[in-house]
């Protein structure tokens, strides 16, 4: 992890892996906290960093499972402001008035590849995925 990003990066992780990180620990101590436990925050805790359960993450053992992101170090830009549209054709022998919102809306990471530190040579990133595990 980029050092900057350490502060105030967080976990994501898919829902299947919360039953693995529960068993996590060095030596005697917890490394992962359930939310209103240990932690008293209502996220849980890795290394004493927020984790946000996802469906969005990959499945348990694949990569993108757990991820440490740095969501600082995304850029999202929209274009335009929130057009809305309503009609009564749509459900016309209901008598009925259907609504739609339409927001554009993109993002991506600024950073376009790792950095590797003028004095060392582990690249670094404030996006970490972790690889395939058996």
């Amino acid at each position: 992890m980029w050092a900057p990003s350490r502060g105030t990066m967080v976990w994501l992780i898919n829902q299947d892996c919360e039953q693995q990180l529960t068993a996590m620990t060095s030596g005697d101590h917890p490394i992962y906290m359930p939310p209103l436990g240990l932690s008293d925050t209502p996220f849980s805790r890795l290394y004493n960093r927020p984790v946000i359960a996802t469906e969005y993450n990959a499945t348990l053992g694949t990569v993108g499972d757990i991820m440490a992101v740095d969501l600082s170090q995304y850029m999202l830009i929209d274009k335009g402001a929130v057009r809305g549209d309503s009609s009564t054709s749509v459900r016309f022998l209901y008598d009925e008035r259907a609504f739609r919102w339409l927001y554009r809306v993109d993002g991506q990471p600024m950073w376009n590849s790792a950095l590797t530190p003028f004095k060392g040579s582990n690249t670094q990133s404030p996006f970490i995925t972790l690889a395939t595990r058996s």
